[in-house]
Order: structure tokens, then sequence, then C-alpha cells
């Protein structure tokens, strides 16, 4: 089984409940923004939004759960999306070299990110809608979900002294985690 990679120790419960509400309120946070930006409908939710919620709420001490891998992997995946779609076309072959470049991207920016590949292949292979926004769809929806989830988080761990996000809190006084 440790092959596979099961975790050793389940998580605690009151940590899976955070996790979980924060994950329900940065989500709603984000539909709700949604509703107000340009073209004003769900479309404008990228969907690996739900995957960094899961990865800045479930582990929000991990590295690629930090606010720099999140805002600028996001982006960065996102222009490189959209350039390729607009410059090379969409379809497989491109949604191929997008994710490829997208890793060296952000390998080269430090800012690796998981989700972000999801979201350059939502701009290659989104259709015409997402195709239509361009660069916006850097701005909106990408660049705005990602700075409402990593503000909710901010916002929602700093109650806990065991989960501090971000990481490194310049504004708080420094406190060991566990």
């Amino acid at each position: 089984m440790q092959w596979l990679g099961l975790q050793q120790r389940a998580i605690a419960i009151n940590e899976l409940a955070i996790a979980a509400v924060g994950s329900v309120v940065a989500i709603g946070v984000v539909f709700a923004v949604s509703d107000y930006l340009p073209h004003g409908d769900h479309l404008l939710i990228v969907a690996s939004t739900g995957a960094s919620a899961v990865l800045i709420f479930a582990v929000p001490h991990g590295r690629l759960s930090q606010p720099w891998p999140v805002i600028v992997g996001h982006c960065l995946c996102a222009v490189i999306g959209v350039s390729f779609a607009q410059w090379i076309g969409t379809g497989p072959q491109t949604a191929a070299i997008t994710v490829g470049t997208c890793i060296v991207a952000m390998g080269l920016f430090r800012c690796v990110h998981p989700p972000a590949g999801a979201t350059a292949l939502t701009a290659v292979l989104g259709g015409p809608d997402i195709l239509e926004l361009g660069y916006l769809f850097v701005i909106s929806p990408v660049l705005i979900n990602m700075l409402a989830l990593v503000a909710i988080a901010i916002l929602l761990n700093l109650p806990f002294r065991s989960r501090q996000y971000p990481v490194n809190r310049p504004w708080l006084p420094k406190e060991p985690l566990g």
C-alpha cells in the first residue's frame, strides 16, 4: 500500500471539516463574484478552481497550495493556453503541446500548481465562448477566481494556529506549526 501512496495516517476529522467548509465557502464566493463580472455566468467558473480549492483547503501547508503557485501558475498557464489556441488552433495536439509547455513554464517561474494545467486545457479545448474571450480569459475568470480562492483561504485559516495559510505570513508573529 505504501507503493500506491496510501497515507499512513488518516486526516483528523476537524481538519477535514475545516477543509470542507472552507472549500464550500470559497467556491460559493467564486460563483457569487462571477455573477458580477462581464458576461456574468457560470461559464466564468474554471473547473480547475475546484482542484485548486482541494489543494488550498485540504493541504494548506503544501508547497503547491501557496498563493504564488496558485495565482501565477493559473495565470501563466491561461496565457499559454490562450496563445496556443490562437496561434496553433484547438485540438488534441495543441492540448498536448500546451500542457508540456505549461510544465516547463511553471518550473521556470517556480509556480508549479497542477490544476493550472487544466486551466490551460480549458483555454485550448473550452469551445467558442472561451476562444471569444481571448486574453480576457486570463483576467476574468482565471485571475479573479484565484484571487477569491486565496483571499478566502487566508481569512478562513486566520483563526487556526495549526492552519497557517499562507505558510509565510509576514503580518503575523511567527508561530510553530503543529
